[in-house]
């Protein structure tokens, strides 16, 4: 079937439940865009919005992998599925509007050189056609103060290279790859994975302030060279005068590449990551304690090494050990120990592939992760963690990476309660979004609210939640037990201490939830609860 295009999008209607069908438009007789898609014959469950605005005024072939009869519907106009009301949509956190969504890729502060304006750019892996991972493109979105968000359209479509997986992003402030132009804007350079046949790094820019990206025409900036290595993270690094690329390898390896143009890149080592994998994050930070400056070397997982830049390698400050080590255990009968040979600062089921922002002017190492989440109401799947800040600490001769979710989560506070408890107490919450602080003494107690239960075992120093051992409570030593609860929807991020020991897990928070705190120990415990404003 030959189409001209005349309007910008191509709306499909969706069923999860149907056949599986690829769908490739081809010009000058290659593929230049390809997707899976599910055409729904009768009922669906939302509309797919194919931009085709690259296009434009251009025939294309249309080609329906098996054969089916499908109708096309164009439209000028993205088809509006539904809206940030939906009844099981989170209140704090980012979604997209449709379709599936996993890694934050490309994050960046942007300040423009022509107007002065400020704003913060956030990529993120994204299906427009479905709410089950396929068809990676760079969704995009921008806000102002790290809570609200715009979505944007797609920066990156697949292309012949593959699709476009995880990534980074920096702002070429001083122009050294040469694609600044007369708009007076800092090029915003996008790295990202062209996962073909093989998997290669590529490049991509916008000097029109992020409304548009070009990609590279001499892309791949780094071809194949193990495995499905993926996942570019491209950083300054004053310490060598050059800006590092960390790529993720093969099995627990990750490469460290070191170039003066970003469009050439030299190998300067390999490193390994116990017990982690894929989307490698490296950036700086300040010790609080010393002011001495270290290095943090992660992987998707959240595992992280801590080291400093010497003779123009990355040289870990400690060796990794086990948590055991550090003197969490598990001394009842029937319990699994702490297992994992390398630091970790964030546990439980569903955060991963964490990314921290470049190019933030404040100094601030803002992070963002993927949570696993699943609403299940057939619009959107998964969503953005929110914002944290980074700190790095050091105790007892050992360092300790923290976060705090950033200062203008605040923002979204609304008046507080306060409760004590010295044995039990029971606080509605309903379908809402919350920020809980607790402090307690170094003792037992129970919490109980959306289908999740942590039990706080202060002696023994460890939480478990629904009965399976999560983390320790706090690794540098404190007195007392502080924590921080976000709630909403679909997810509890959990901060513990300084920060040195974070957590994501899946709750449902319903009509009916209520907090249940029942303590163990001899001294009151003090809570504040805050409603959370919703973000939409």
């Amino acid at each position: 079937m030959k189409i001209t295009v005349t309007n910008r999008y191509l709306h499909i209607p969706i069923c999860e439940a149907a056949e599986n069908r690829r769908m490739n438009f081809i010009k000058d007789g290659q593929v230049c865009y390809g997707l899976d898609i599910k055409p729904a014959s009768d009922n669906y469950d939302f509309v797919a919005n194919i931009d085709l605005a690259r296009f434009m005024g251009e025939e294309l072939e249309l080609v329906i992998e098996p054969a089916a009869e499908i109708k096309l519907i164009f439209a000028d106009f993205p088809y509006p599925n539904g809206n940030y009301s939906d009844i099981r949509r989170p209140k704090a956190h980012f979604t997209v509007r449709e379709g599936w969504t996993n890694d934050p890729n490309g994050l960046v502060e942007y300040i423009s050189p022509a107007t002065g304006e400020r704003s913060y750019h956030m990529f993120f892996q994204h299906n427009p056609c479905s709410y089950q991972w396929g068809n990676m493109h760079w969704g995009h979105a921008t806000s102002t103060d790290l809570i609200h968000w715009t979505q944007h359209e797609i920066a990156l479509f697949p292309d012949e290279m593959g699709a476009m997986f995880s990534g980074s992003a920096v702002v070429d402030r001083e122009n050294r790859s040469g694609f600044k132009n007369d708009s007076g804007e800092d090029p915003i350079l996008l790295f990202y994975t062209a996962a073909g046949n093989p998997f290669t790094q590529c490049l991509a820019y916008s000097a029109n302030g992020g409304k548009s990206f070009v990609k590279y025409e001499h892309n791949p900036i780094i071809p194949h060279i193990a495995d499905s290595n993926r996942d570019p993270k491209v950083i300054y690094c004053e310490e060598l005068g050059k800006y590092l690329l960390a790529l993720y390898l093969t099995e627990d390896v990750y490469a460290i590449f070191a170039s003066d143009d970003f469009k050439h890149w030299d190998e300067i080592q390999r490193l390994s990551l116990p017990f982690d994998n894929e989307c490698p994050d490296l950036y700086p930070l300040t010790v609080a304690e010393t002011g001495e400056r270290r290095w943090i070397l992660s992987g998707a997982h959240h595992r992280y090494l801590v080291g400093e830049f010497k003779n123009g390698r990355f040289v870990p400050s400690l060796e990794t050990r086990s948590f055991v080590e550090q003197g969490c255990r598990c001394d009842r009968p029937g319990e699994d120990i702490f297992t994992a040979n390398s630091k970790s600062y964030l546990y439980g089921s569903i955060s991963y592939a964490s990314q921290s922002y470049s190019d933030i002017s404040d100094g601030r190492r803002i992070n963002v992760a993927w949570n696993q989440i699943n609403p299940q109401n057939r619009l959107f799947c998964c969503q953005m963690s929110l914002p944290m800040e980074h700190t790095l600490h050091l105790s007892g001769g050992n360092y300790y990476l923290c976060a705090n979710p950033v200062i203008e989560v605040e923002s979204l506070c609304e008046a507080a309660d306060s409760i004590t408890v010295t044995q039990t107490a029971e606080y509605f919450l309903g379908a809402d979004a919350y920020d809980i602080t607790l402090n307690a003494a170094d003792e037992s107690f129970i919490l109980s609210f959306a289908g999740l239960t942590l039990e706080i075992d202060a002696p023994h120093n460890m939480i478990r939640a629904n009965g399976q051992l999560l983390s320790p409570v706090k690794l540098i030593p404190d007195t007392g037990i502080h924590l921080r609860l976000l709630l909403d929807m679909h997810s509890l991020e959990l901060f513990s201490g300084k920060g040195e020991v974070c957590a994501a897990l899946p709750i449902y928070m319903d009509g009916d939830s209520k907090l249940h705190v029942t303590n163990h120990g001899d001294h009151p415990i003090e809570i504040v609860i805050k409603k959370l404003k919703n973000i939409h």
